[in-house]
Formats: C-alpha cells, structure tokens, sequence
C-alpha cells in the first residue's frame, strides 16, 4: 500500500500498474453464480419415479383384482378335473408375474424402510402366491369356458364331505367336497346351524348339491356363492 498526499486529506490505495486505484473509478468485478439446477427439479424427478411405480403396480395388480372380484361372488365352480398343461401354465405364468410384481414394490419409497427379514420374506412369498391366484384364475377360465353359454339344466346329485371349516372374521362356514380328488377343494358355504349340526355327527354324511354337464363331460356344481352377503340356503345333508 502506498500513501498519497494530495493538500487536504491522505487517500491510501492499492497499488495498481494503471495508475487508477485509490480514485473510486476502478473497474466493477462481477461475480457469477454456478449454473445449478432448477429449484424443485429433483424433487420432481423423485415423485415421477414414485408415481411410475405406482402406475406400474396398479396395472399389474388389476386384472388380479377383477379375477378376484369374479371368483368371490361366482356362483359356480367345476369339480371335474381341468387341463393340468393349462392349469400348470398358468400356475408358471403366475410365478413369473409374482416376481415381477416385487420387482416393482422393491422401486418403491417404501422399500427402502423395509427390513431384510420382511423383504427376503415378501420376496419368496410374492411368487407363491401370485402362482396360487393364477391357478384359481385357470379354474375360473375353464368354469366359463365349459359353461359360459350352456343352457343345460341342473339335476341333484350327492357326494360326500370331506371336511368342514368355521368361518372367521366375517368369512362364511363352509363344507369342502372334492369328489373326483382334483386336489381343489370346493367349498360350500352353510348356515351356522348347519354348521354346529355337522359337529355333532359322525363321518359319513353326504350334501346334495345341483350340478350339470358340458358336452365334454365336465360338472359344475352350484356352489351359492361363497362370499355373497345373502344368507346360504339350507343344505340337504344326510348320511351317506
């Protein structure tokens, strides 16, 4: 620093080859700023890829939930057995369609909270039981495939129980009967009193139940809708 005299008062200013500095006249210096990202750009990135993934699951779990829909108030069941090259088809699709299905839940915000117990859990579930639902699906195509336009007539036939089952939560009593051993039990929802009834007795009791054939000999049984809020009609249940 050097110091000026000029007859009043001292001005101190920084030296300067140009000769301009300590006169109040030096060049302006301008400072630019960074170039950054829009405000809010990131934040909008992160809710399109939470509301992508939403979509993605919403899509997926759909027709699940029409079928789901369909199956729990249908009427109507077959017992006779379907394809098994279909009904395992299915059952593989299911498979695959589970896994994608964790695939999209593990995109999600919340995963990322998700515990690696509770996530390899739901991992090793999602599949299983998408195979489950998709071999009910596989019932529910052939049901509509066999009978879907029939217009045969029903007629009464008896088989035997094989086992009953107290609804809990809401759901219905039921008696489960598989008369061609299918594997796929079909349960048929009855009355509490018919119910605490079949607790009493022994083996060996047998339900009448209306049925009819499809030209390719398959039987559908009129079930009376398991998950209808209507009262189940009284069954015809007698020893065999």
């Amino acid at each position: 620093m050097e110091r000026r005299t000029f007859g009043r008062a001292g001005v101190t200013g920084a030296s300067d080859p140009g000769g301009q500095a300590g006169f109040g006249n030096a060049p302006p210096v301008y400072h630019t700023a960074p170039e950054t990202e829009p405000l809010g750009h990131a934040s909008f990135e992160a809710d399109r890829d939470v509301s992508n993934t939403s979509y993605g699951l919403g899509f997926m779990a759909l027709p699940l939930v029409l079928a789901l829909i369909e199956a729990m108030f249908a009427g109507t069941a077959i017992i006779t057995p379907i394809n098994s090259t279909v009904l395992w088809s299915m059952r593989i699709i299911g498979l695959f369609y589970g896994a994608v299905f964790w695939w999209f839940v593990t995109q999600s915000e919340n995963y990322v909270n998700t515990n690696l117990f509770k996530a390899t859990l739901m991992w090793l579930a999602a599949p299983v039981v998408m195979l489950v639902a998709f071999g009910g699906i596989a019932w529910r195509v052939a049901d509509l495939w066999e009978f879907g336009l029939s217009s045969a007539p029903f007629e009464t036939a008896s088989y035997q129980i094989d086992s009953i089952r107290h609804g809990r939560k809401g759901a219905r009593d039921t008696i489960h009967i598989d008369p061609f051993k299918t594997g796929e039990s079909l349960d048929i929802p009855v009355s509490d009193e018919q119910y605490q009834a079949l607790r009493e007795t022994t083996d060996d009791q047998c339900v009448t139940v209306y049925q009819r054939r499809s030209a390719s000999g398959a039987i559908q049984v009129l079930s009376n809708g398991r998950y209808t809020m209507s009262t189940p009609e009284p069954m015809d249940i007698k020893s065999c």
